[in-house]
């Protein structure tokens, strides 16, 4: 959130309960609303994208139909 827009983005987003990326910019009152959780990086939890790319998205299906039931697509 380097510029104005990005920022006002951010703590809109942050007031409709999505996490901030950066919990400094944050109120503490609205951050108050997320419990503390240990981040991990791709590299820490996967091994790196190529990985992530390997093991979950590398099934040749449209992104758009990934996630749906079989019997669902067309």
């Amino acid at each position: 959130m380097k510029t104005k827009i990005g920022l006002k983005t951010g703590l809109l987003a942050v007031k409709n309960f999505y996490r901030p990326i950066d919990p400094k910019v944050v109120d503490a009152a609205d951050l108050a609303n997320f419990p503390e959780l240990e981040r991990v990086t791709a590299d820490q939890a996967f091994g790196g994208w190529a990985n992530v790319q390997k093991e979950h998205f590398d099934d040749k299906r449209p992104s758009s139909t990934r996630f749906m039931r079989p019997e669902s697509i067309n």
